[in-house]
C-alpha cells in the first residue's frame, strides 16, 4: 500500500498525457496532410524527383508512422477513472484476503443465513384460547 500515493499521482497525469498526445497527433496530422498535398503539386511540373523532394516525402512518411504509433499508444492508455477502479479493486482484494476481511465475511454470511432462515420459516400463530 506504500505505492498508493504514487499511483494516485500517476492517475492524475494520465489525462494530461492523453491531451498532450492528442495535440502532437493533431499537429503531426496537419503537417503530414500538407506535405502530401504540396509535394504532388510540385512534382507535377517535372518528370524527376529532386533530392530535397525525396527528403520531404521521407519526412512525411516518417511523421505518418510516428503519428500512427503515438495514436496506438494513446488508445491503450487507461483513463484516470479506470486506474482508480483498478486500485480500488486491488485494495478490496487485499482486504478480503486479510484476517479482518475473513472475519467480516464470516460474520456477514452468518447474518445472511439467519435472515434467510427467518424469512423462510412460517410465522407461528397462537390459535388456542
Amino acid at each position: 500500500m506504500e505505492q498508493l500515493p504514487l499511483l494516485i499521482y500517476l492517475a492524475g497525469l494520465v489525462d494530461s498525457l492523453k491531451l498532450y498526445i492528442g495535440i502532437i497527433t493533431a499537429v503531426g496530422s496537419v503537417y503530414t496532410a500538407l506535405a502530401f498535398s504540396i509535394i504532388p503539386a510540385t512534382l507535377a511540373d517535372s518528370m524527376y524527383i529532386s533530392f530535397t523532394e525525396a527528403i520531404k516525402i521521407t519526412k512525411a512518411k516518417a511523421t505518418l508512422i510516428i503519428i500512427l504509433i503515438i495514436s496506438g499508444i494513446s488508445a491503450l492508455l487507461p483513463t484516470s477513472r479506470t486506474i482508480y477502479l483498478m486500485m480500488g479493486a486491488s485494495a478490496a482484494s487485499q482486504l478480503a484476503q486479510s484476517e479482518t476481511g475473513t472475519k467480516v465475511l464470516t460474520l456477514l454470511n452468518a447474518k445472511l443465513d439467519t435472515a434467510i432462515t427467518d424469512e423462510l420459516t412460517p410465522p407461528t400463530t397462537n390459535t388456542a384460547r
